[in-house]
């Protein structure tokens, strides 16, 4: 699956840097067909909008996997309760529950 060659990111802060390949995941399937073909020893790290202030989307010497693409939206208005890709905003979600008369006020895990 193709990356991209050695480039520099930085978390949202600009504080930290590091070199690291990019795979953009266009969807769930390329994000496993890429997952199954990892042989790095780095690895691979996950990241969505880049915008964590510290180091956590960075990945030197690996690769970071964007998934900013991934930026579907289901709501359940009986539960609601929204699953989301990792490329949704805050504010793409707020439009999204309007919709549907809800507003999203808690954040937590729930066993679903």
């Amino acid at each position: 699956m193709p990356t991209t060659n050695p480039t520099q990111f930085s978390g949202w802060g600009n504080n930290f840097r590091s070199l690291a390949h990019l795979f953009s995941a266009g969807s769930a399937d390329d994000l496993q067909n890429f997952v199954n073909s990892i042989h790095s020893s780095r690895g691979a790290l996950p990241i969505g909008l880049h915008r964590s202030y510290g180091d956590s989307a960075l990945n030197s010497g690996g690769t970071l996997i964007d998934l900013s693409a991934l930026h579907s939206i289901q709501i359940d208005p009986a539960t609601g309760i929204a699953v989301v890709g990792a490329g949704v905003t805050i504010s793409a979600l707020e439009r999204a529950a309007l919709k549907h008369s809800l507003f999203p006020s808690k954040f937590f895990d729930q066993d679903l």
